[in-house]
Parts: structure tokens; C-alpha cells; sequence
């Protein structure tokens, strides 16, 4: 989680990506992913950092989300 649960729009936390390393190294046939206040310029960051997926919701659905999220919707990946 890139937020405290249960806390949706709350910004994320960065220093989160330094445990997908960890995680990669521990589990290689895993796929690792990030939840939690994820916005449109956190997506390369997280691939940087291995994850395979991100869960996007308030960033999406709020006013102007589509637009910010229109490559991705249409099957680009960000």
C-alpha cells in the first residue's frame, strides 16, 4: 500500500517503492504491484521500481481523471 489503508485520496508515499526490490529478490515469479493514492506520473516511477501493476481510483474518477488517464484507457501503458 502507497497510503495508510482505508485513508482513499491520500498522497502517496514514495519511499514505498524501495520495498519492491526487495520483494522482486525474494518472490522472482511474483507479480508485485502498488493500491494507494496513485496519479498519473507515479505509473513510470512505479515500473522503474518493478511493479508489474497499480491500482488507480480517486485520480481516475475525479474531475478531469479521464482526460489525465486517456493514453492508458485507450491500452497504452502509461
Amino acid at each position: 500500500m502507497t497510503i495508510t489503508p482505508g485513508a482513499a485520496g491520500s498522497a502517496f508515499q514514495e519511499e514505498v517503492l524501495d520495498k519492491l526490490a526487495p520483494l522482486r529478490s525474494a518472490s522472482p515469479t511474483r507479480r508485485v504491484g502498488l493500491d494507494g493514492g496513485v496519479r498519473r506520473e507515479h505509473v513510470q516511477v512505479a515500473q522503474r521500481a518493478g511493479a508489474d501493476w497499480v491500482v488507480v481510483g480517486t485520480d481516475l474518477f475525479s474531475a478531469g481523471g479521464e482526460a489525465r488517464w486517456a493514453d492508458v484507457l485507450a491500452g497504452g501503458n502509461g
